[in-house]
């Protein structure tokens, strides 16, 4: 008769039924993380579309090739700030950021179908 350790794993069946047990725990388990995991993204989207404010700050962000210029507009052009590589956010207001990159291919870079 063979003893339970030489038996090898694919024909063990209490060895399978482990396997299978751990496998669906899992599985179980990621989905009950995900379950969560949506359920709180859910809540604080709500959170986040019930906020309401009288002067949203507008920040318009412009990649470079080297740098980032940041804009933060304003009603009135003598309160527009723009710095670079920087980014200030104000705590408790309500932010809109567009982010635009300008790229400039050079003329050795393109193929003589562009030019």
């Amino acid at each position: 008769m063979r003893n339970q350790k030489e038996i090898p794993p694919e024909l063990n069946p209490a060895a399978d039924r482990r396997m299978t047990v751990i496998v669906g725990s899992a599985i179980g388990a990621t989905v009950i993380l995900l379950f969560i995991m949506l359920t709180a993204s859910v809540r604080t989207g709500h959170a986040i579309a019930g906020l309401t404010s009288k002067n949203p700050v507008t920040i318009d962000i412009i990649g470079h090739q080297w740098w980032w210029e940041v804009r933060y507009e304003a009603t009135q052009p003598d309160q527009t700030v723009v710095t670079a590589n920087e980014i200030h956010i104000p705590v408790g207001h309500i932010v809109f950021i567009l982010v635009i990159i300008a790229l400039s291919i050079p003329k050795w870079a393109m193929s003589p179908c562009d030019q």
